[in-house]
């Protein structure tokens, strides 16, 4: 019953009583009969019933009496009054108890089913969790069993000197490596979404000045932040629907980051040729999607043939003093024409990479072991160098450097 219910049951009642004491005072001084009132559908009300039904047979004796006083008549009136009200309260003290048993079952049970759900949903969120892991070393396994299984073919090396301090200039290598190769066991990935670059520009701006000094030691300390990064490269790779610069944005930004992790994992470290005796861009270690590629994989199977485009060369970084300069931002579809255009144009006119007059020039050892990218050189050089060298001009290359560029 509702609290207002009960208030004006209440309230009712004693207007009743008021009006039943008048009825019998007004009766027995006429020596009448009284009318006993009657409140239906409650038990109070019985009750009550029964009380005023004693108070009427009580002011009918009154008037079989010779000449009752008011005072008796008023006496008994009371006493019917404090008898209804005895009850009224009888009455409401047991609605209230029962309101109360009510709420506390109610109460109680809400507070059962709430705590089964909790654990019901603890449960199955830990059985989720258990059954991605396993499904996911199942795949590794598979995938790791597969790529043992392919065999050997030889690709061009990245070329480079035998050693860090040669002064010689380093002709290109043969090696063998694993040929790139779809997997049958492939790993569920999800939505193949396009990856937010602007995670790995946040770290570049933070770590890497506008001359591309690079501070491994912070990388290194923010290596969670580069690896939530890398994660979503490999979770995310390239799909066929990207546009051209989507996709190239994607493979150099891929190669600079992971070039960085391979430093970062074995920092500190004077040079990246200390790594994997002097070839580490054929170790195949990279996985994305449901591949897995080297660093020589990334830019002479992927960038160089696919894109066609000799500016790469100033685009993806190598870890050393004598590679262009690693960009402090990252690379995206918006940003590619004119940062290719920039780092090309800084890198050419640097001193410290190229010495250009227009007799000849004495450029980076780049422009030898990349030429067919570059066709007629030295229409290349001047179409980007602020002093144009004359037709015929000999064109001498550099030692290169490969001390760490930090």
């Amino acid at each position: 019953m509702k609290k207002s219910t009960v208030l004006f049951t209440i309230a009712f009642a004693i207007f009743f009583i008021s009006c039943a004491s008048d009825s019998s005072t007004n009766n027995a001084t006429a020596k009448g009969s009284s009318t006993t009132p009657t409140i239906e559908n409650t038990g109070v009300a019985n009750e009550v019933s029964k009380v005023l039904t004693k108070g009427s047979d009580a002011a009918d004796a009154a008037t079989d009496e010779l000449v009752p006083s008011d005072d008796k008549i008023d006496k008994t009136v009371d006493k019917v009054a404090d008898k209804i009200k005895g009850i009224l309260k009888k009455g409401k003290e047991e609605v209230a108890g029962e309101i109360k048993k009510t709420t506390d079952v109610v109460t109680k049970k809400a507070d059962e089913v709430v705590e089964n759900i909790s654990k019901k949903s603890e449960e199955i969120g830990n059985k989720i969790e258990n059954k991605i892991e396993t499904t996911a070393a199942k795949v590794e396994a598979k995938v790791d069993d597969a790529i043992a299984a392919i065999p050997e073919s030889k690709t061009t090396s990245k070329p480079a000197p035998p050693t860090e301090t040669s002064q010689t200039t380093a002709p290109k290598k043969e090696v063998k490596e694993t040929a790139t190769k779809d997997i049958v066991n492939k790993k569920v990935w999800g939505k193949n979404d396009k990856p937010n670059h602007d995670y790995f520009n946040d770290l570049l701006k933070k770590y890497v000045t506008a001359d591309g000094t690079v501070n491994y030691k912070g990388f290194k300390a923010d290596d969670h932040l580069l690896e939530d990064y890398l994660s979503q490269l490999k979770n995310n790779p390239v799909n066929s629907d990207w546009t051209k610069k989507e996709k190239l944005a994607y493979w150099i930004n891929a190669y600079n980051a992971f070039t960085i992790k391979l430093i970062v994992d074995n920092y500190p470290i004077s040079s990246i040729q200390k790594l994997d005796g002097g070839k580490p861009w054929d170790r195949k270690w990279i996985k994305i999607g449901d591949k897995t590629y080297s660093l020589n994989n990334i830019e002479n199977d992927i960038i160089r043939p696919q894109f066609n485009e000799p500016r790469i060369h100033f685009a993806v970084n190598c870890a050393a003093k004598s590679c262009p300069p690693l960009s402090n931002s990252a690379w995206t579809p918006a940003n590619l024409e004119e940062k290719f255009e920039t780092a090309t144009k800084k890198f050419i006119n640097n001193s410290q990479y190229n010495a250009i007059d227009k007799n000849g020039a004495t450029v980076s050892k780049i422009f030898d072991w990349y030429k067919e990218d570059f066709g007629d050189l030295t229409a290349f050089l001047n179409k980007y160098s602020d002093v144009q060298i004359k037709s015929g001009g000999k064109i001498k290359f550099m030692d290169y450097n490969w001390g760490l560029n930090e």
